[in-house]
């Protein structure tokens, strides 16, 4: 083997040390933001249904915040009373109707699409009408009506995404049949 060669490999051992620190802090840092970004992003997602509900999913403690999206809130119109159905420590199963919502229009329900143990109402909004049928669709997310802890981790293919939502919404309102006069 020629010298330089053979000095090379052996100094290359003492270059890669001196790399590895540097390197190997590098992909920490990286790795960790990236990780971060991710956990941040996972950790509070908002599903939707086709019926018209919204989950919060909150996975580092398995709960889950639900209540109607901002179309169905317009659709039933001014809320004049909520009527809740369960009591706290009750277990829920999938479409169970938790909550009663009567408005000026029609009567709505908030059926689950989870299963889970109801852990807290949000009595604050309940008690407020008027903030709740002043619902901003930037904020929806705000006026959940029920809590539920999670037995389990959820299926999130069940569910929609805020854009497959909105794409559900909107196609709703382009092919709802017509009455010509």
């Amino acid at each position: 083997m020629n010298t330089i060669l053979k000095t090379s490999l052996i100094n290359f051992p003492n270059i890669i040390n001196r790399l590895k620190p540097n390197t190997f802090h590098l992909k920490n840092n990286i790795g960790n933001n990236i990780k971060n970004n991710i956990r941040n992003n996972i950790r509070n997602i908002t599903y939707y249904t086709l019926d018209h509900e919204f989950i919060k999913y909150k996975s580092d403690d398995n709960t889950a915040k639900i209540g109607i999206t901002h179309y169905a809130k317009n659709t039933l119109g001014e809320i004049v009373f909520i009527e809740k159905d369960y009591e706290i420590g009750d277990k829920v199963n999938v479409d169970d109707e938790v909550v009663t919502l009567e408005s000026t229009k029609a009567t709505g329900v908030l059926i689950i699409p989870i299963e889970g143990e109801i852990i807290e109402y949000n009595d604050e909004l309940i008690d407020n009408l008027d903030d709740y049928n002043e619902m901003n669709i930037k904020k929806e997310n705000n006026y959940w009506l029920v809590k539920l802890q999670l037995e389990k981790k959820i299926d999130t293919s069940m569910f929609l995404c805020d854009t497959e939502y909105i794409e559900s919404v909107s196609y709703t309102h382009l092919t709802l049949p017509t009455k010509r006069i």
